[in-house]
């Protein structure tokens, strides 16, 4: 059916094509859904054209299909009118309306889902009031509307996807609402300086407000629940001076507030046990000595936790693998004996109590004098064992006893992942010891 430019099909209500001479608009109202059509095998919206400035649309259109105004080259304003409930609007459907200054819902208005880069490009959109009811704001979405500066995020929201405002340079304020944010979600929104965050928001991924140079005041309404930072959350916000960390704050992503540079003042109770991940506060020159001192004292606290649990982990493994490998080794290349006069569990015994003392040293003391302490552990092992067979230093058997027991050490030293160099140092210092010579023999 055609009515005044309008191609509709009859049953279904799809608005496929409109070909009109009008500059305002207005959707029959038996229309459900906009859509496009075909030509050639490429895919045009139903509106994509010129000489269209305004657009109506009626309560009867449930949906706007992809590419449905893609690229309506004078589109200036779109309105939603009373009682239209649009379940989606569809991928790229205002895609390219570079003119599209206005989107306007009107009272009872709304749509459930703003899908991917259903705004892409729209450079001179400037405001836009989404309405209660939207669920969805999908990835992309309004990516690269670098002039608008006015949008309003309804209380029910649930998610705002990956860049959904990415490179939006002229927005100034942002109230977001309790919904799962992605990462990067308004990273370059440059213009950007005061945001307030829901209090049951419970994490700013990675590179949310990334590049948001203008950033000064971040507000997180107490108690709130956000738990992590993510990595880059609020890195190159080079205008903020102060932040007031959430309360109930758990863990600190990599370059956090990295390039902060004005960055003075960090408020959180030190008390807390929070997780630093590493260069929070890369090039945060600004940041003030006394806070310096106690970022780094609560950094290192969580830091030195972590490498405790990592030495008391490897001192485990350490006990339980080690003896049993050392003991065979002993047993097979040393002298077939040794089992009559050592039975393997008061080697595994005594050699497991060293290890653990090993371990808790390595777990609290400094990293110089552990490091002096394993050299010591070569040395008496590596050196005094080959003189129990009476072999002499740097000989056939010596070189021999050292491949046999490199290859072990290898072999072990791969299997624990090298997870703690010096820890791992026992274990590999040998077969370069080891292979040197036998190297030069051959």
């Amino acid at each position: 059916m055609e009515s005044k430019g309008f191609v509709i099909t009859p049953r279904t209500g799809i608005l496929k094509k409109y070909d009109g001479e009008d500059s305002v608009v207005y959707i029959p109202e038996n229309v459900k859904v906009i859509s496009s059509y075909k030509q050639d095998d490429d895919l045009y919206g139903a509106f994509s054209c010129e000489g269209v400035i305004e657009v109506y649309i009626p309560q009867n259109v449930k949906r706007i299909d992809k590419c449905a105004f893609e690229n309506c080259a004078d589109l200036e304003l779109v309105v939603f009118q009373t009682g239209c409930k649009i379940d989606k609007i569809s991928e790229y459907a205002f895609s390219g309306c570079k003119k599209l200054k206005k989107v306007i819902f009107e009272d009872g208005a709304m749509v459930n889902t703003l899908s991917f880069q259903s705004f892409y490009d729209c450079t001179s959109l400037e405001k836009i009031d989404l309405p209660f009811g939207l669920e969805k704001i999908e990835t992309n979405a309004f990516i690269k509307c670098v002039n608008l500066s006015d949008v309003y995020l309804p209380e029910s929201l649930t998610h705002i996807g990956y860049q959904a405002f990415m490179g939006c340079e002229s927005l100034n304020y942002l109230k977001i609402p309790y919904c799962e944010l992605m990462d990067e979600t308004f990273k370059n929104c440059k213009a950007l300086k005061e945001i307030d965050l829901d209090q049951n928001i419970t994490s700013i991924p990675n590179g949310t407000f990334w590049g948001c140079e203008n950033l000064e005041i971040i507000r997180f309404k107490e108690p709130s629940c956000i738990e992590f930072l993510g990595d880059r959350a609020f890195a190159d916000c080079k205008s903020l001076r102060n932040i007031s960390m959430p309360s109930n704050l758990k863990k600190i992503g990599s370059y956090a507030f990295e390039n902060c540079f004005l960055l003075e003042n960090v408020e959180m109770d030190y008390k807390n046990k929070i997780d630093f991940e590493a260069n929070v506060f890369d090039n945060c020159f600004s940041l003030k000595k006394n806070m310096n001192k106690k970022i780094r004292k609560i950094r290192d606290k969580s830091n030195e936790k972590k490498e405790v649990k990592e030495s008391l982990i490897f001192t485990v493994i350490f006990s339980l693998v080690v003896p049993i490998g050392l003991y065979l080794i002993l047993k097979n290349i040393i002298f077939d004996s040794f089992v009559t006069y050592f039975p393997i569990a008061l080697f595994m015994f005594i050699f497991t109590f060293l290890s653990l003392i090993s371990g808790i040293i390595s777990s609290f003391c400094s990293f110089k004098i552990y490091s002096k302490i394993l050299l010591l552990l070569l040395v008496i092992i590596y050196f005094v064992l080959p003189l129990i067979k009476d072999v002499k230093p740097f000989s056939n058997e010596f070189i021999e006893f050292y491949w046999n027991l490199s290859k072990y050490n290898i072999e072990l030293g791969f299997a624990q992942g090298f997870d703690k160099l010096m820890l791992n140092a026992i274990l590999i210092l040998p077969s370069i010891i080891g292979l040197i010579p036998l190297k030069r023999e051959r």
